[in-house]
Formats: C-alpha cells, sequence, structure tokens
C-alpha cells in the first residue's frame, strides 16, 4: 500500500487460500496492520470454540534494488520514524501478533519464508520463547534439514513451518522444488488431523 510504481508487477506479498470444508469453518482473517503484507492470517473455529490460526509470513532478504521488498519496508520505517531495520521491525512487530493470538486461546500454524536460518536463528528463537516449535525438524529428528531455497548457497533452511498443535497423528515435510507448485523455494506440507485443527469428533 505504500509503494508508489508505474510497474504492474509489485515485489512481496503473501496469501492464504481455503478450499472445501476449512473454508465453511472460516471466521475472520488478520493482516499486517502496516499494510506491508508481512503476514496474513486465518482463523478457523470448530467445536465448543476451539480455534486454530494458519498464518503465512515472509521476512524479506536484504537488498539494495530500490524495488525490493526490504527497501519497500525500509522506506515505510523511515517514513514512520522507526530506528529499525526490516528484519527488527519484523521481528517485533510479529512477535506482538503472535502473542495477542495466542493470548485470545488460538492454536498457531506458521509457515514461513524467514529468508534466514530457521534452525539457529533470531527468528527462531523468537518463535521458540513462544512455545512454537518447528515441526518438521521435530518430526524429522534424525533427518538432514535441507537448503530450502532453490539458490542457496550457504546450505541454509530458511523456510519452516511452527506450530504449538501436539498430536500423534500429524505428518510434515518438503517436497522438491516444483514439484507441486511454481518457484524456486521447496514446498512445505502439514497435514493436521480434524481433531487437532478444530475439535472434530468423527465417527469410528
Amino acid at each position: 500500500r505504500h509503494h508508489q510504481s508505474t510497474s504492474v508487477h509489485l515485489q512481496g506479498g503473501v496469501g492464504i487460500v481455503t478450499t472445501f470444508e476449512a473454508t465453511t469453518r472460516h471466521k475472520g482473517v488478520g493482516n499486517d496492520p502496516t499494510e506491508l503484507a508481512r503476514w496474513v492470517s486465518v482463523l478457523m473455529e470448530g467445536r465448543e470454540n476451539h480455534k486454530t490460526r494458519f498464518v503465512q509470513a515472509y521476512n524479506p532478504c536484504f537488498s539494495e534494488w530500490l524495488n525490493s521488498v526490504y527497501q519497500q519496508q525500509a522506506r515505510y520505517l523511515r517514513d514512520e520514524k522507526r530506528k529499525e531495520n526490516p528484519h527488527k521491525a519484523f521481528e517485533k512487530d510479529f512477535k506482538a501478533a503472535l502473542v495477542e493470538w495466542l493470548g485470545n486461546g488460538d492454536s498457531i500454524v506458521v509457515s514461513i519464508d524467514a529468508n534466514q536460518d530457521v534452525l539457529n536463528g533470531r527468528l527462531q528463537r523468537m518463535f521458540a520463547s513462544l512455545g512454537l516449535r518447528n515441526i518438521i525438524k521435530e518430526m524429522h529428528p534424525n533427518l538432514p534439514m535441507p537448503a530450502t531455497y532453490a539458490r542457496n548457497e550457504n546450505d541454509k533452511t530458511i523456510d519452516a513451518i511452527f506450530t504449538n498443535i501436539e498430536h500423534p497423528d500429524m505428518r510434515c515435510g518438503y517436497l522438491p522444488c516444483h514439484e507441486s507448485f511454481p518457484g524456486d523455494h521447496m514446498p512445505m506440507f502439514l497435514d493436521v488431523p480434524k481433531t487437532a485443527a478444530w475439535g472434530h469428533n468423527p465417527p469410528h
């Protein structure tokens, strides 16, 4: 919302699509209040006020290119007289949103392109401080975590799913680049049983 451009293509943004039964559970959308589109969330509600919030987030990589997501956010922060770079601002603002959602009793699933090491980086420590676990790493402790960006030269895992949901039947992992979606990142998946997602109690 804050970037003036004559181009039909603008870097940045996140999105979530709900389908089938998930759409009937839809109870609201949460957007980045700065309108920088750093994250978006969808709240689902099930039985007995059982709530699960699915979140897609993007922490920009550093770039000096004027139209890059990083520089768009840097200009916004300067205009707002905030003495933070986009990375620190993202961590501060996103943590505040997570604290609010957790305080409301939401179960949380965050899918994030962190553009930093999600195994030992600042954002990983921030998630851990809030009780959110890197579920792919947790459920595959004996497997090496891949470099999830196709052109990554540092062999870093920069994409992850963090959640506070615990269920023995959850399944998760990474798929090869271009396996399911176009792009240069590995798609991630997390299969959450309905009993955990919205308190559904299916017949035997």
